[in-house]
């Protein structure tokens, strides 16, 4: 049986994720956007945890699989949007012939704030609506469309695809300003350690009270979110600097370097070294 799955966010937050994807302060990669055509055969396993949002758009037979171990099932003219941080195993089935199938890789600076429920969502594609090669014609790595119109169509494609959906019953979590200014909170103090308290203080709330809303945005508690962005900007870090990794550590808070690899390779799948060696050969 299919599991079904709503976004992690209101149809009023649309506004909210249309600004941030036009925003051009905020950085925005397409890493890879692709039909793949004709193949007789075609899966992804990936075990390590990276930092991009994925859409799945299956054209010629179902897409089957799991995602962070939920079983997932994708029908031809629905859309599979996977969060960062997950782990997939997903397949066309055979005996599919001529497979086609959409795919697409972005980022986005604060991509976290994008929790959908059980790690993945599955929506349904506007009829008449073109397939993503038709409008991102970025074959391998880069994009040959200008960045802004590239932001336009990935924007098209979510609101057209999840903008009837609701956050299933009980309270929604907190308000897109307030998941603004704490992003922005967690952005500026990335290279400090700060407590959930002091977290709470800045927006004026009570500590378990933001706890739980945060959980219900987010979908984990804050500690694992601030640990994933500290983790997330080192990485970025260690790619753009010559600091040994012990000094990165440091200058992102942490005392114990060999907490710092274990946190690191918790997020990212690789320790510290060979993700330095690995990412900063691509």
């Amino acid at each position: 049986m299919k599991q079904s799955c709503q976004p992690a966010f209101r149809t009023t937050g649309m506004s909210a994720l249309v600004a941030r994807l036009f925003d051009l302060a905020r950085p925005f990669y397409l890493h890879f956007c692709v039909q793949e055509r004709g193949l007789r055969k075609w899966a992804v396993r990936r075990d390590s945890r990276m930092p991009y949002h994925l859409l799945y758009v299956p054209d010629s037979a179902p897409l089957t699989g799991s995602v962070n171990g939920h079983p997932v099932q994708v029908e031809p003219g629905e859309i599979l949007w996977v969060q960062p941080f997950t782990i997939i195993d997903l397949a066309v089935p055979p005996p599919a012939r001529n497979i086609s199938l959409g795919i697409c890789r972005f980022e986005l600076a604060d991509d976290q704030i994008l929790r959908l429920p059980q790690d993945f969502c599955i929506g349904h594609l506007p009829e008449g609506e073109a397939m993503l090669n038709d409008l991102l014609p970025c074959h391998g790595m880069g994009a040959a469309a200008d960045p802004l119109f590239q932001r336009a169509i990935l924007v098209r494609i979510i609101y057209r695809s999840f903008i009837d959906a609701e956050v299933p019953g009980g309270e929604s979590g907190l308000t897109a300003p307030l998941r603004r200014q704490l992003i922005g909170f967690m952005t500026r103090n990335i290279t400090r350690r700060f407590s959930t308290h002091e977290l709470a203080a800045h927006v004026g709330m009570n500590a378990d009270y933001l706890s739980r809303q945060f959980r219900r945005s987010f979908g984990v508690a804050p500690k694992i979110f601030i640990t994933r962005m500290r983790i997330r900007h080192a990485s970025n870090y260690l790619l753009a600097s010559n600091d040994d990794i012990a000094a990165v550590a440091e200058r992102f808070g942490y005392d114990d370097i060999f907490l710092f690899s274990r946190q690191f390779r918790q997020v990212m799948g690789q320790s510290p070294r060979d993700w330095r060696t690995h990412a900063g050969s691509h």
